[in-house]
């Protein structure tokens, strides 16, 4: 198919027609433009080899009953800006490595009922990377391979927040998760990230609560630990109020 100007241009508003078309696409480092704007749309898939996902590509996309992206290696900060009233967007990226998900990589994104990050290999999930999605049900974050995690990484409003069989790569650099234990499983008794979360090869593939790590010192963000702790009791507070 030849498509001149914006590459959403030439395509019908019709779901069949841009969920046939998408899935046969196959996009390589590739920057989307900012002109998928259709309000007629209902499911978006986008499919390919190392998508770049960046700053603003879905400006003016809005009530998506269904948002679908596999194959991607970069998420930037803000690429959802402006996007709404998404029931569910669902990260599906199986056998592909995400070099990054930046900070406040969701920001813009509100009133979505589910979002799903699962069966990918993640190099880094940056600080905040999900705490600025508004009016979110659920977050479900399982089924990874993650290397790197910054300590805030899984500050999110979500109502309902689920992490679960995903292995981390276990080293001083996530000796921070340890002193969250008794505020996650004191507080969040559905999630339970310690016992539902594994080390890799390296520590024998022990659940995270089995784990642990021979530092020669406390690493800097301890602190940072420490008021994220304090991040999740308010929320539950704010909650239950």
């Amino acid at each position: 198919m030849e498509c001149l100007g914006e590459l959403f241009e030439c395509i019908s508003d019709t779901l069949t027609v841009v969920y046939e078309i998408l899935e046969n696409l196959s996009f390589l480092n590739l920057f989307l433009p900012q002109s998928i704007n259709s309000n007629s749309l209902r499911e978006l898939t986008l499919e390919g080899k190392s998508l770049h996902i960046g700053s603003n590509v879905f400006t003016g996309l809005k009530q998506i009953d269904f948002f679908n992206i596999r194959g991607a290696s970069m998420i930037f900060s803000d690429a959802f800006e402006n996007v709404s009233r998404i029931h569910s967007a669902s990260i599906s990226l199986s056998s592909n490595e995400i070099q990054r998900i930046g900070n406040e990589a969701f920001s813009g994104l509100y009133t979505v009922a589910r979002l799903v990050i699962h069966e990918n290999t993640i190099e880094n999930i940056s600080n905040y990377a999900f705490s600025s999605i508004i009016n979110i049900g659920e977050l479900i974050i399982k089924n990874n391979i993650i290397i790197n995690i910054g300590e805030e990484s899984f500050s999110s409003p979500a109502w309902r927040t689920k992490i679960s069989d995903n292995k981390f790569y276990c080293s001083c650099n996530i000796y921070w998760i340890k002193n969250i234990k008794v505020c996650l499983l004191a507080i969040f008794k559905d999630v339970f990230i310690l016992r539902r979360n594994y080390c890799g090869a390296e520590e024998g593939h022990r659940t995270l609560i089995n784990y642990s790590p021979i530092c020669n010192k406390a690493p800097r963000n301890i602190n940072g630990a420490k008021a994220f702790c304090k991040y999740l009791i308010f929320l539950f507070l704010m909650i239950i109020v």
